[in-house]
């Protein structure tokens, strides 16, 4: 295919998800390279350096270059001719697409996530959409697709939120629900050396894990090799998630190899036997 997918594929093994990407076929691996350069394209209208205005037409023009991938019309960039060519050979719907682009809206601006519905809402948008796309790029044609996309994909998102929390912060961008904030901290600010914090980072991680245990009930009803990439992404993310602790907020928190091939190993056994 075109240049773009070589820079994708190494932009993309360089990623958590790099395990995974080695496990799919050569048509696979340039579709998600697709998707993943599009989700890449979105996050960097909302963080380059401009206006919200500006953020907000680069957001506008995206969707209308969805719009013609969908619609039939002709297509002058080679990149947009290779999505079109994706979403027909694996059936991937356009509210994808678009939902990814309504989650970037959300952090357009002073992000405050006011409750837990919200933060769902954002979670489905930047994550669980994703997950979709993984799902029908992998040929996954079982049971509970949806569900199966939805709480990984809130797993995953919400692994991020807890490892990128003091800069997401400084960026004017708080997920953890104002409700929550109100309940441990008894006001809507954010001190990650106040003592409470930590009751409240626990209590988040605690949801974390729900998500991370609804998944796994579901991948063991819905056993299949299909949902063999899902799992390792899902089950690198664990690694990473179980890395986390209030001692270590401000730390990297990338995870060894051995991690990587534990969470592929467990993969295997979740998805294959």
């Amino acid at each position: 295919m075109i240049n773009f997918l070589k820079d994708r594929f190494n932009e993309y093994t360089r990623s958590s998800f790099a395990p995974a990407f080695f496990f799919l076929s050569k048509e696979q691996k340039n579709a998600l390279s697709v998707v993943y350069k599009f989700a890449r394209m979105s996050d960097d209208a909302v963080d380059q350096d401009a206006s919200e205005d500006e953020k907000r037409l680069k957001l506008k023009e995206l969707r209308e270059k969805i719009k013609g991938v969908y619609s039939g019309d002709s297509l002058n960039d080679d990149f947009f001719v290779s999505m079109r060519d994706v979403v027909k050979r694996y059936s991937i719907p356009e509210y994808c697409f678009n939902e990814l682009l309504n989650g970037m809206e959300m952090d357009l601006g002073y992000v405050d996530i006011k409750t837990s519905d919200e933060l769902q809402i954002y979670m489905f948008r930047v994550a669980s959409v994703v997950g979709v796309m993984v799902l029908l790029i992998s040929d996954y044609d079982g049971s509970d697709m949806d569900e199966i996309a939805k709480y990984t994909g809130y797993a995953l998102q919400l692994t991020n939120i807890l490892r990128d929390i003091d800069e997401d912060i400084s960026y004017g961008r708080v997920y953890i629900p104002l409700e929550h904030r109100l309940k441990f901290l008894g006001t809507d600010k954010i001190d990650t050396n106040n003592k409470k914090f930590k009751e409240l980072f626990e209590f988040e991680k605690g949801i974390a894990k729900s998500y991370y245990k609804k998944a796994n009930e579901l991948f063991k009803k819905n056993k299949s090799r299909k949902l063999f990439i899902s799992a390792v992404m899902k089950n690198i993310y664990y690694e990473i998630f179980c890395s986390l602790s209030f001692d270590k907020i401000s730390k990297n928190h990338k995870i060894s190899n051995y991690k990587k091939a534990k969470a592929i190993l467990k993969s295997f056994s979740e998805t294959y036997f």
